[in-house]
């Protein structure tokens, strides 16, 4: 997943590169981004779950984001 030749927009550098093309392979082709999205949502859910104080500042970050020449607002789902 290294270099021009692959046409990857990620490097993740050896033994990542390697696992997640393997990775792929074996759950049945499935593609890199499907693989890299599940695991970033799984990793950002679980961080935020289990880190009071990761979470308030996630949400911090995403109130200034929005907030930045948008028209988004945000809801507050009770929590």
């Amino acid at each position: 997943m290294t270099g021009k030749k692959s046409g990857r927009l990620i490097h993740l550098g050896e033994p990542l590169d390697s696992d997640l093309i393997d990775f792929c392979a074996a759950h049945y082709d499935a593609s890199a981004t499907s693989v890299i999205r599940t695991a970033l949502q799984q990793f950002i859910e679980n961080r935020l779950t289990n880190e009071p104080e990761m979470r308030r500042r996630f949400e911090s970050a995403r109130k200034a984001r929005l907030k930045e020449g948008s028209n988004v607002r945000l809801i507050n789902n009770g929590d």
